[in-house]
């Protein structure tokens, strides 16, 4: 395994992973110690590592992305990395394009494939909990949604849909404030 570190010691990072890949090189740090970009015979895939105690988030990510799995604008799961029954890495396709923290990214016409990406999402029931403008991704196949961590991925009784209502409220809230906020951005740069 090749390494080259960005801003920090990587040891710890390098002794629990280094059996992911032996072609695994880390190129950038994304939250130090939690995402990383990486290149794996010279494709890109972004590589989630635990911090000793947020087993469950990442947890949460792989059993989401699981039920999503063949669902167009998610990232897919490529590998992870199991020790002591607990999931200490995932390693998932990488998305480019741009964040629509970027002021007018998220627009009028976005703003639907956003929502029809949501709703698809909810089908496989999967609510998100934590879609923001760092959490979507625009490029040339659209609306992407990337992180998972928090998402509640449990199927919900029938006798309890208003919980499931409830979520769904949640997700399609939040992307209207993210519309919002970009609109704001947007207007304040002119």
């Amino acid at each position: 395994m090749v390494i080259s570190e960005t801003n920090h010691n990587l040891k710890e990072e390098h002794d629990r992973i280094h059996s992911i890949d032996h072609k695994l090189i880390l190129v950038k740090i994304y939250k130090p110690k939690k995402v990383y970009k990486v290149f794996m015979e010279g494709t890109p895939y972004i590589l989630r590592v635990t911090q000793g105690w947020d087993h469950e988030k990442l947890e949460n990510e792989y059993v989401a992305l699981d039920r999503l799995n063949g669902l167009s604008n998610v990232p897919k799961i490529i590998g992870l990395y199991v020790k002591d029954n607990n999931i200490e890495a995932i390693i998932r396709t990488y998305i480019p394009g741009l964040y629509v923290n970027e002021p007018n990214l998220l627009t009028r016409f976005s703003y639907p494939q956003a929502q029809g990406l949501i709703e698809r999402i909810h089908t496989r029931n999967v609510f998100c909990l934590d879609i923001k403008p760092s959490n979507l991704i625009l490029n040339f196949k659209g609306i992407n949604l990337t992180d998972f961590d928090i998402a509640i991925t449990e199927d919900v009784p029938e006798n309890r849909v208003h919980l499931k209502e409830y979520y769904i409220h949640q997700d399609l809230n939040n992307l209207q404030k993210c519309l919002l906020m970009n609109k704001i951005k947007g207007n304040n740069k002119k």
